[in-house]
């Protein structure tokens, strides 16, 4: 059964705020989040300056993405896979004990220490972007979809 138009676009259109806030926290400080994503020491030193850059643009992409209706589903899909790789980055380093990481998630300015909580949200945020991906029911909008909105 497919989604009705006002949940995809509602999830849509929240993944792509949620994207392009994090995007912007990022971009104003790279280096500082240059500086976390080494702290996750998962990358080798010589990838961390440009995937930190690429990660940034990539959110850029998603946020405008998943707005565009052609690309909405697709976007969604990558904004998917892109919260599951962060959310398997927080798991191995929870793993591996390393709790005093700074998450990154909206740049180094509102860095929290890695918890467990952040797998749950990301696992929500991740179930939000699958079902954002899904193309919704064809029905007219009308002034009651507009209010719920």
């Amino acid at each position: 059964m497919s989604p009705d138009p006002v949940v995809a676009f509602t999830l849509r259109a929240s993944l792509s705020v949620l994207f392009a806030a994090a995007a912007r926290h990022k971009l104003r400080d790279l280096a500082g989040f240059r500086a976390t994503l080494h702290d996750y020491r998962i990358l080798p030193a010589a990838l961390v300056a440009p995937a930190s850059g690429a990660l940034a643009g990539l959110e850029v992409g998603l946020a405008i993405g998943l707005l565009v209706p052609a690309s909405a589903p697709w976007a969604a899909t990558l904004a998917s896979a892109v919260l599951g790789i962060y959310t398997g980055a927080i798991g191995w380093n929870l793993a591996r004990g390393r709790r005093h990481v700074a998450c990154g998630c909206f740049g180094p300015a509102a860095d929290q220490p890695l918890r467990a909580g952040l797998l749950v949200r990301n696992g929500v945020l991740w179930a939000a972007a699958l079902a954002a991906a899904r193309t919704p029911a064809a029905r007219p909008l009308g002034a009651l979809d507009a209010f719920t909105v």
